[in-house]
């Protein structure tokens, strides 16, 4: 089975202006190794490519739940990585598979949302399909370590909406979060006139689901949200299609309910390459140690008619919620580097600064500067003849403010 969300057409375009206070992760980065996941020979388990994939930080690896296909069902499955863009497979782990017997996700099962409540209790709502059309449900799995999967039930915990709901033909969850005591779950639904919109429902205990009553929470024909909670409020990357072809899209919130997006997307299709028909269904990460953005999507290519995972990152992690802030610039050259880079910054006030380099697993690989600095403008010379080929992170801190702006070593 093919999926068919590249096909959505669009006929309304958000065009709110929004505050962009705090953070905001809309300068993504191809990584230029892409794709990192790419379809298996033919007749291999994975020879269809992968639908959807949701990454999590699981202590200190990137789990990679992806959805596999062998042109004939679709199957879940597990790889990991440490960097972002090297993922193994856990071969040893049984893929999850559809069921047997005539229940609701027997043809196939795809799109895990995975939430890791401790190292001994996980959840994972799921989407099954019952038959060759694309009317899916959203079903539960517990695991007590992550790896081994046992359904809840036979049935799915949240089914399609009622006769005549925007969400009559299929539902399947984009986002689940434990938050303010409850579960939340953002989700993509779809009528008997093919329009996908988004919806959000509330559970006590992951399992029985409130539909909001005010859904669709994004009326206009848009999917796959990935929603992440910050101290500030809430942020999505979703789908919308322009021209046929899929785009990734970024709203904020107060509340998770009310949205104000941007009329430009973050991500788009590049002419040519291994997404040149669509960018859809996005994972997005924070490292905390790192202070990176990364993102995982689904990539669609004409040439060769396959899906393959291409991965982005966003490093523009700049503070300016603060009175203290100091104005100040980063920039590197040459990107990509190989052996010598230039690191360069200007201040406008004397501050403790302190500049780092650190690896995408979160290792410091250079402190070149900690001290106090005078305003002008400075300039640092790195020799990274021996570091590994790869992603690196400099970040500035001078004052209150902080700067990070990542590069690329080649070998």
């Amino acid at each position: 089975m093919r999926f068919q969300m590249k096909t959505i057409l669009i006929t309304i375009t958000l065009s709110l202006l929004f505050n962009l206070s705090g953070y905001s992760q809309i300068s993504w980065e191809k990584y230029p190794g892409n794709p990192v996941m790419v379809p298996g020979d033919p007749g291999s388990f994975n020879s269809g490519g992968y639908a959807f994939v949701t990454v999590i930080m699981n202590n200190d690896t990137l789990d990679m739940w992806y959805t596999v296909s062998d042109q004939q069902e679709q199957r879940i499955g597990l790889a990991r990585s440490v960097n972002g863009y090297e993922f193994e497979f856990c071969d040893s782990v049984p893929l999850f598979e559809p069921s047997v017997g005539g229940g609701f996700d027997t043809y196939g099962v795809f799109n895990p949302q995975i939430l890791k409540i401790n190292d001994t209790s996980w959840y994972m709502w799921y989407s099954g399909l019952n038959n060759t059309n694309f009317n899916s449900q959203v079903g539960l799995a517990v695991s007590s370590d992550g790896l081994n999967w046992e359904r809840y039930s036979t049935d799915p915990v949240l089914p399609w909406g009622p006769a005549g709901s925007w969400d009559n033909l299929l539902v399947y969850a984009g986002t689940v979060l434990f938050d303010e005591g409850i579960y939340k779950m953002w989700y993509t639904g779809m009528n008997t006139s093919y329009t996908y919109r988004i919806g959000y429902a509330t559970s006590p205990d992951g399992i029985v689901w409130t539909r909001y009553q005010g859904n669709p929470i994004l009326t206009f024909p848009a999917a796959n949200p990935k929603v992440m909670k910050t101290l500030t409020g809430y942020q999505m990357w979703y789908n919308e299609s322009v021209g046929g072809k899929m785009y990734i899209f970024y709203a904020l919130s107060d509340d998770g309910i009310i949205w104000q997006g941007m009329d430009a997307p973050v991500l788009s299709p590049d002419p040519g390459t291994f997404d040149d028909e669509g960018v859809t269904a996005p994972s997005v990460v924070f490292n905390e140690t790192t202070g990176l953005y990364q993102m995982w999507y689904t990539a669609w290519s004409a040439v060769g008619n396959y899906y393959s995972v291409g991965y982005a990152t966003d490093s523009s992690l700049v503070s300016i919620d603060s009175p203290e802030t100091i104005n100040t610039s980063l920039s590197i050259y040459p990107i990509p580097a190989k052996n010598r880079t230039v690191i360069t910054f200007n201040l406008n006030k004397t501050s403790h600064t302190t500049l780092s380099v650190i690896s995408l697993s979160g290792i410091e690989m250079l402190c070149p500067l900690d001290e106090i600095r005078t305003p002008g403008t400075y300039k640092v010379e790195l020799d990274c003849s021996e570091w590994p080929a790869g992603i690196y992170l400099c970040r500035l801190i001078a004052g209150n403010t902080i700067v990070t702006r990542k590069f690329i070593i080649v070998k």
